[in-house]
């Protein structure tokens, strides 16, 4: 498959594989690919473990943040 990128992304592409990051175009849109279907898949996950947190919430379990919060106390 060919592609020609537009312009404003075609520096990109240049730069990146000039930082030896990438060894060609293809390897770079397979990694574009695969996070745009896990951010994908996040996204679809959202409403559930956002559900999942308030429930947490509601019955008095401590967020990440707070127990942090409360081990930084501790250790002071």
């Amino acid at each position: 498959m060919s592609y020609s990128f537009p312009p404003n992304l075609q520096q990109l592409v240049q730069d990146a594989l000039a930082s030896g990051k990438y060894r060609d175009t293809e390897q770079m849109l397979v990694e574009a690919v695969q996070l745009l279907r896990d951010r994908d898949e996040q996204t679809e996950r959202l409403p559930e473990d956002l559900a999942e947190r308030i429930e947490r919430l509601d019955g008095g379990e401590a967020t990440e943040l707070q127990a942090f919060e409360h081990s930084s106390r501790d250790h002071s």
